[in-house]
């Protein structure tokens, strides 16, 4: 996700370091794979919510208050945004919130049955 859409992932850096320049992505930058994840963890945290949607889009799913999101609710209310990590079918990224700013990232990973 980091790798496919750079300018995002840039803004979003951008603010939180507010060192735009130090944060040009190219292809000879990549980084790691173990330092992928922790990388667009470090990103989020402290995003809010409309800066998250504007890069990700909205959320495949979302929990508020411990229950699922109802059709009468919209992501939007959520304390819980939940997105496939694409490049392994298997995992998944949960973002939790507190009055709209991200205030973890969680990456876990199906078991096969």
């Amino acid at each position: 996700m980091l790798i496919a859409r750079p300018p995002s992932f840039r803004k979003l850096l951008s603010r939180l370091t507010h060192k735009a320049s130090d944060l040009e992505i190219c292809v000879a930058d990549k980084p790691a794979d173990e330092e992928t994840l922790p990388t667009l963890a470090e990103a989020i945290v402290g995003s809010d919510k409309s800066a998250i949607a504007s890069v990700l889009g909205p959320p495949r799913g979302a929990v508020a208050s411990g229950d699922s999101v109802q059709r009468t609710q919209t992501f939007w209310q959520a304390s819980t945004w939940y997105y496939p990590v694409p490049r392994n079918e298997r995992m998944a990224m949960a973002i939790g919130f507190e009055k709209d700013q991200a205030c973890r990232v969680d990456f876990f990973q199906a078991r096969a049955a």
